[in-house]
C-alpha cells in the first residue's frame, strides 16, 4: 500500500496536479491538506471519474482537508472531528483501512508566535495526542500524516540560527512534537534519510524561495514502530513543485508492506 500527502493549496486550481501525480507514483491513499473549498463546491467529478473515491471536509475559501483513494479499497470508520475538543475548523479526518488507524490532519500554523493563533495551534497538537492515547497504545498500528506546519530537527530548515524560535521552528512547538515521540511515534522520513540535508516539503512562493532552496520539511508521516517495520520507503518528491501554478507544498509518500484486500 503507497500513501501520500500534500497540501495542495486549493483543489480547484490543482486538481489535476493531483490526478497527475497519483497517477505517476501510483498512490493507493493521498491525504490532501488546505483543499480551500466548500463541501458543496468540491470538484468531486474528476476524481472519480478517473476511478478515486474520495471523502473531504472543507470550509469557504481556508484549510479543507481530504481523502483521495482507489475505490476498490476499503475505507472504514470515518471520522471528522477530535474526541472531546470543540473546532470549526475543517482540519481533521480520521478513518480506518486494513488494519491501521490512520489521522489525517492539516495542523493550525499558529499565524504569529504572540497571537492566540499560537496557543491555538499548541492545544490543537495536545488534544490529537490525547484522542490517540484514549484509543490506541504504542503497539497499534496508527499513523499521523499531514502538514504539521513544524520543521522537528535543525536539518529540517534550510537555516536552523535564522529559524530558532520563529513559527514552525519555536522552542514551544518542539516541545508538542516531541510529546508526539516520547509516546512512541516515529519520522518516517528520518528513519529512511537520517542525515540527509536540504530536502524540504514547503517553500515560500516569495524572495525566490524555491530556486534559493530556502524551505522547511514540516509535511510529515509519524508511525508508531509496528507500521515502521511494515515501510520500504518514504519520499519527497519535489518535481511537483516546478509544475506551473505549483502549490508551495511538495507531496510526500511512503510504502508498506501491506496488501489491499
Amino acid at each position: 500500500m503507497r500513501i501520500g500527502t500534500w497540501n495542495i493549496n486549493s483543489i480547484r486550481k490543482r486538481g489535476s496536479h493531483i490526478l497527475r501525480w497519483i497517477g505517476d507514483k501510483k498512490i493507493d491513499i493521498l491525504a490532501v491538506q488546505e483543499t480551500k473549498v466548500e463541501d458543496d463546491k468540491f470538484p468531486i467529478d474528476i476524481f472519480t471519474k478517473s476511478g478515486y473515491s474520495v471523502i473531504f471536509c472543507g470550509e469557504k475559501h481556508f484549510n479543507g482537508v481530504a481523502i483521495i483513494y482507489n475505490s476498490a479499497i476499503k475505507i472504514e470508520n470515518i471520522e471528522y472531528s477530535i474526541d472531546s475538543f470543540d473546532d470549526e475548523e475543517a482540519r481533521f479526518i480520521y478513518f480506518e483501512v486494513e488494519g491501521v488507524s490512520v489521522y489525517s490532519i492539516y495542523y493550525p500554523s499558529g499565524t504569529d508566535i504572540d497571537s492566540p493563533r499560537f496557543q491555538y495551534k499548541l492545544t490543537y497538537f495536545t488534544a490529537v495526542l490525547e484522542m490517540i492515547k484514549k484509543r490506541h497504545t504504542p503497539k497499534d498500528k496508527v499513523l499521523i500524516v499531514g502538514d504539521f506546519n513544524i520543521a522537528p530537527f535543525d536539518i529540517d530548515v534550510y537555516n536552523p540560527k535564522v529559524m530558532k524560535n520563529k513559527l514552525s521552528f519555536h522552542q514551544d512547538e518542539h516541545k508538542a512534537l516531541e510529546t508526539y515521540f516520547d509516546w512512541g511515534f516515529e519520522d518516517l522520513f528520518r528513519v529512511f534519510h537520517p542525515t540527509e540535508t536540504d530536502i524540504f516539503t514547503w517553500w515560500d512562493y516569495r524572495k525566490m524561495s524555491f530556486n534559493r532552496n530556502l524551505g522547511l520539511r514540516i509535511d510529515l508521516f509519524l508511525t508508531t514502530r509496528v507500521l515502521t517495520d511494515l515501510a520500504f520507503d518514504c519520499n519527497i518528491d519535489i518535481k511537483p513543485r516546478r509544475w506551473e501554478s505549483p502549490s508551495d507544498h511538495a507531496p510526500v509518500y511512503a510504502t508498506f508492506n501491506i496488501p489491499i484486500s
